[in-house]
């Protein structure tokens, strides 16, 4: 009784119209790629939820019915009498055109069959010489270089030897002082004579 309350309170029954519905429309197609294995246990995990209980035989009618076809073509429905049956054959069809699939068609290419490796226009670029990708040089902007941006030019980016040490020189600073005068000395800095002002802060 407990089990059943949680069950409605948490997980509510769905009615059986609704069940079927969705049966019917998990119908195996070939795109999906889904293994049969999976694609019985979704199928009678939805028969487990059916308020009345079908027989074993009816449910293996609804399921292989919705089998590929290249699976019911090479499997009769009179050798299935189990679900055992039902997924150890269908697993050996499956397994064997799994292996006997062929190479994917190239997508630019609308032939039937025509992979990559037999592209028509790879073989002739291929027998011509002709380069599939043409490669862009680069140029500096600036100067024209081949093979360079402006930033990594050695034409725009030389730096110019330093030959000798440019002269330095203080510069003429022109005052008017009112009131006390300013101390100042005379100074000698890497050779060069000069003076300096001090600031007495008066």
């Amino acid at each position: 009784m407990a089990i059943d309350l949680l069950r409605k309170a948490f997980s509510p029954p769905k009615p059986d119209w609704r069940i079927y519905l969705e049966i019917n429309q998990k119908k195996k197609k070939l795109k999906t790629f889904e293994s049969i294995d999976s694609f019985i246990c979704k199928e009678r995990r939805l028969f487990a939820q059916l308020s009345e209980r079908l027989s074993e035989n009816t449910m293996i009618n609804i399921i292989f019915s919705q089998l590929l076809l290249s699976i019911k073509e090479k499997i009769p429905r009179e050798s299935i009498s189990s679900f055992q049956d039902l997924l150890q054959k269908p697993r050996d069809i499956e397994l064997l055109i799994e292996e006997n699939k062929e190479p994917r068609p190239k997508s630019s290419d609308k032939k039937k069959k025509h992979t990559s490796e037999s592209c028509y226009k790879r073989i002739e670029d291929d027998r011509k010489g002709n380069p599939r990708i043409k490669e862009t040089i680069l140029n500096c902007n600036g100067c024209g270089l081949a093979g360079y941006y402006r930033s990594n030019c050695p034409n725009c980016n030389k730096k110019n030897p330093i030959n000798s040490p440019e002269k330095l020189d203080f510069n003429a600073v022109h005052t008017t002082i009112f009131g006390r005068d300013v101390p100042i000395v005379d100074i000698c800095i890497n050779g060069l004579n000069g003076e300096a002002y001090f600031d007495a802060a008066a």
